[in-house]
């Protein structure tokens, strides 16, 4: 999973300042299929009963683990709260929750780039 992001040159850290969300969650999320582990940050791998089959537990526990590890180890140290908890589901949806709020801020700064974009007058 690091070598990927790693390799890319153009891949960037999550930064609240860098307002790089969107890019970064969607190569985020492409790696995590790649690694058939999507499903952890989507939620849809419920916990296995503890008592019922320890060592399932375990695993489940073991790969959210992994995979907290590797979003802290792609973010900004500012963001490192946000995955302050065992499930990265949970850790997912508290970056998602923080990041998607800044929509408006956002919105404003893509308009102001595209009102920037010129072009010259003899384009054909």
């Amino acid at each position: 999973m690091f070598s990927t992001l790693l390799n890319d040159a153009k891949f960037s850290n999550l930064c609240m300042s860098k307002d790089n969300w969107p890019k970064w969650s969607q190569k985020i999320v492409e790696v995590m299929e790649m690694s058939k582990l999507d499903d952890y940050i989507h939620g849809t791998v419920p916990a296995p009963d503890i008592n019922a089959d320890l060592a399932s537990f375990k695993h489940w526990k073991g790969n959210n683990k992994k995979l907290i590890g590797f979003l802290k180890a792609f973010i900004e140290d500012g963001e490192k709260s946000y995955l302050a908890t065992e499930n990265a589901h949970t850790a997912w949806q508290n970056l998602l929750a923080h990041h998607e709020k800044q929509g408006l801020t956002t919105q404003v700064r893509l308009i102001q780039e595209v009102l920037s974009i010129s072009y010259a007058k003899d384009v054909s």
